[in-house]
C-alpha cells in the first residue's frame, strides 16, 4: 500500500466515522470489547465528538 493509498483509506475511515451517531460509535467499541476479553479499554478514551473533527 502506498502512502497515498494509506491516506485515502484513513480519509475514508474518518468520513465513515463522521456519519456515525455517538450511540453507533459506542456500540462498536462495546462489541469490540466483548469480543476481546483481554482488552481493557476505558470508554472515556473514546468519548469524542467526532462531528467536530
Amino acid at each position: 500500500m502506498t502512502k497515498q493509498e494509506s491516506l485515502d483509506f484513513l480519509d475514508n475511515c474518518i468520513e465513515y466515522i463522521n456519519h456515525l451517531s455517538p450511540k453507533e460509535i459506542s456500540d462498536i467499541f462495546t462489541s469490540f470489547d466483548k469480543n476481546n476479553k483481554n482488552l481493557d479499554v476505558s470508554m472515556s478514551v473514546f468519548e469524542i465528538d467526532w462531528r467536530e473533527m
